[in-house]
């Protein structure tokens, strides 16, 4: 693995609510995503879910009667996802695994029906480690089995940053750098500028 992402889970462990609400303000990505889930899952069976976080998808799939192996980096969004399942009495259906989506050794199934790597390859910011994942989670299909992944560009987050803070766009070698690394010029590698949330750390940066 070429990237130290334990930022990544420390940033998830502190905002537990944060996500859990996340996907309730956007309603559009969350009705997109369950369009091509409905048109494309087999109509029963297991999956593997890689980025479950507080399980908004893996409940939902539990209610359509599916078992799920429910990962996730953030031991915290995993605990949340815990309680939504038994509050619903819906825990008997899914297994709870803590782990980085670029080594699933703890997940040993390899007979999965269906593969969701949805939020994972948001913070993989290099190439050789977003090939990891995805070989990770192929490696765990049943042959004939469905992987779905989604992405998103070091661009996406142009809208929110030029919504909150039009100046930013004065800031030339910021820009530079965004469009080219998709990450600050300055600091180590857990500069993402890939990753929404930290929206307010670049409101409260000085300008360099």
């Amino acid at each position: 693995m070429t990237d130290d992402i334990s930022d990544i889970a420390a940033s998830y462990d502190r905002s537990v609510e944060d996500e859990d609400s996340r996907l309730v303000l956007h309603q559009l990505e969350y009705d997109l995503t369950w369009r091509y889930l409905t048109r494309y899952l087999p109509p029963a069976g297991s999956i593997l879910e890689i980025g479950a976080g507080t399980g908004r998808y893996t409940l939902a799939l539990c209610r359509r009667g599916y078992s799920v192996t429910a990962v996730d980096l953030s031991a915290a969004l995993l605990q949340q996802c815990k309680l939504r399942l038994e509050a619903e009495g819906l825990h008997g259906q899914v297994q709870c695994v803590v782990a980085d989506a670029r080594d699933l050794h703890a997940v040993s199934t390899t007979a999965f029906d269906a593969v969701l790597l949805m939020g994972p390859l948001y913070h993989l910011v290099f190439e050789e480690d977003r090939r990891q994942a995805v070989r990770q989670a192929a490696d765990r299909l049943r042959s004939g089995g469905l992987l779905f992944s989604t992405h998103l560009s070091r661009l996406g987050i142009l809208g929110d940053l030029m919504r909150r803070m039009p100046e930013w766009i004065e800031r030339g070698e910021e820009v530079r750098s965004l469009l080219s690394r998709g990450r600050r010029p300055w600091g180590d590698y857990s500069d993402r500028l890939l990753v929404p949330r930290f929206l307010s750390e670049w409101e409260g940066e000085p300008e360099r």
